[in-house]
């Protein structure tokens, strides 16, 4: 995991100086830590852009959740963790409403069960 993790890092270090959309996806079967370490790696990027020396710095981003339970989980997580705040950590039908809403743009979305996005008829 601390391989993928520091991968996926160094993607997101390398692509958020370029302009467009840029997408990398973590795949493996149920219970092998995806959900694990993308927590893990969501509280790092939100240090980084915490972090003045951080290519990172000041970057607006989001984890996006579709699974109630899960959205929980996240959300407990983060009133333990410094720089992890509730409100970046949301549905994704209510990321897109806020986004479309205040035209605000995120640097980085970490997407959870992004394949489930796909079960539920919806507009977007």
């Amino acid at each position: 995991q601390v391989e993928i993790k520091n991968e996926i890092l160094s993607f997101c270090k390398e692509h958020i100086k370029q302009s467009g959309h840029h997408v990398i996806s973590i795949e493996g079967d149920a219970g092998t830590g995806k959900s694990v370490l993308l927590s893990s790696l969501f509280n790092t990027i939100q240090d980084l852009s915490n972090d003045m020396e951080s290519v990172l710095n000041k970057k607006s981003n989001y984890l996006l959740v579709n699974h109630a339970e899960m959205l929980k989980t996240y959300q407990n997580i983060a009133m333990s963790l410094p720089n992890l705040k509730k409100k970046q950590i949301m549905r994704p039908t209510s990321f897109i409403n806020q986004m479309t809403k205040s035209g605000d743009i995120a640097d980085i979305v970490l997407i959870d069960e992004a394949h489930l996005l796909l079960t539920k008829d919806d507009k977007y």
